[in-house]
C-alpha cells in the first residue's frame, strides 16, 4: 500500500521497523491461534449436537461406532489444541517476569500458529461431513466456519513463514529454544519420550536440510500439546492422544482410533454439555 499526503508517526529507529512490527505480530499470532482452537471445538459441538439427534438405521449416528471414533478422534485435536494455546497465552502473561516463560513464548509461538491453524481446516470439513449436504450450504455455521478457517494460516505469516521463523530462533537466541525444549520434556516426564528423540534427530538436521524443518515443527507442537494434555487433563485423552499422534506412523484422516479408548468416554469428558 502506498499513501500519499497522510500524517505518520515513526514507532521505531529508522532500519528497526521489522524489529518493532514483529512485537506486534507475535501477538496476533497468538490471537490466530486461539481463533482457529475457538473454530474447531465450535465445529466439532455442531457435529456432536447433530450426531445426538439424527439417526440413520435405526441409531443415532453418535451411537454408530465409526461415527462415534470419528468425533472422538476430533475432540482429541480439540482438547489438545485448546490446551496448547492456553499454555502459550499463560507464557505471555508471565513472560515479562519469568525468563523460562519468556523463551517458551518466542519459541512456541509460531510452532503453535504453524499448526493450529493448519489443524482447523481439515477438521472444520470432517465436520461438515457429519452433517452431510446441511454442513455444506451457505446457511449452515459449519460452511461460514469452513470458508474462514484458511485465513489464520495465511495472515501473520504462512506456515513457511513460521517454519522459518523457529530456525531463526534456534540460529539468535539457542538458550531460549534449549530452554524450551527442556521445559516440554519435563512436562512430559517421560511420557512419550520417544517424540522428544525424534525432536532431538531432526534438530541436527534442519539447518542445512530445510526438507525436515516444517515436519519438526509440527512434532515439536504434538508433543508440547501432549506435554499440556498430560498436566492438565491426563487419563485417557492424554493417553488416546499420544497413542495416536505420536507412537504410530503419519495419518490425514480422523476416525483411526483402535478399541482401547471408548469413544463415548472421550467425547463426555471433552464435551460434557452434549454428550
Amino acid at each position: 500500500m502506498e499513501f500519499k499526503n497522510s500524517l505518520a508517526f515513526r514507532i521505531s529507529e529508522p532500519g528497526k521497523g521489522i524489529a518493532a512490527i514483529m512485537k506486534m505480530v507475535t501477538l496476533t499470532r497468538l490471537d490466530c491461534a486461539l481463533s482457529s482452537a475457538g473454530m474447531m471445538r465450535a465445529a466439532v459441538s455442531e457435529a456432536i449436537f447433530h450426531a445426538n439427534h439424527r439417526k440413520a438405521f435405526g441409531k443415532k449416528l453418535i451411537d454408530q461406532p465409526l461415527m462415534a471414533s470419528v468425533l472422538a478422534d476430533m475432540a482429541l485435536d480439540v482438547a489438545a489444541t485448546s490446551a496448547l494455546c492456553l499454555r502459550l497465552a499463560h507464557a505471555f502473561d508471565r513472560a515479562d517476569s519469568d525468563e523460562g516463560e519468556r523463551a517458551y513464548a518466542r519459541v512456541m509461538t509460531p510452532v503453535v500458529k504453524y499448526w493450529v491453524c493448519k489443524s482447523a481446516p481439515n477438521l472444520i470439513s470432517e465436520c461438515m461431513e457429519c452433517l452431510g449436504g446441511n454442513g455444506y450450504v451457505n446457511d449452515s455455521n459449519l460452511a461460514r466456519l469452513y470458508k474462514e478457517a484458511p485465513l489464520n494460516a495465511i495472515w501473520e505469516g504462512a506456515g513457511n513463514i513460521q517454519c522459518l521463523d523457529v530456525l531463526r530462533v534456534m540460529g539468535k537466541e539457542p538458550e531460549a529454544f534449549k530452554a524450551t525444549y527442556h521445559m516440554i520434556e519435563r512436562d512430559l516426564q517421560n511420557y512419550a519420550s520417544g517424540s522428544m528423540d525424534v525432536i532431538r534427530a531432526s534438530l541436527e538436521v534442519v539447518s542445512s536440510d530445510h526438507g525436515a524443518l516444517r515436519f519438526m515443527v509440527e512434532q515439536l507442537a504434538l508433543t508440547a500439546a501432549a506435554a499440556q494434555l498430560k498436566a492438565s487433563i491426563g487419563g485417557e485423552v492424554a493417553d488416546a492422544f499420544v497413542d495416536s499422534r505420536l507412537t504410530r506412523s503419519w495419518r490425514a484422516t480422523y476416525g483411526m482410533m483402535d478399541n482401547r479408548y471408548n469413544a463415548k468416554s472421550i467425547l463426555k469428558y471433552c464435551y460434557p454439555q452434549l454428550v
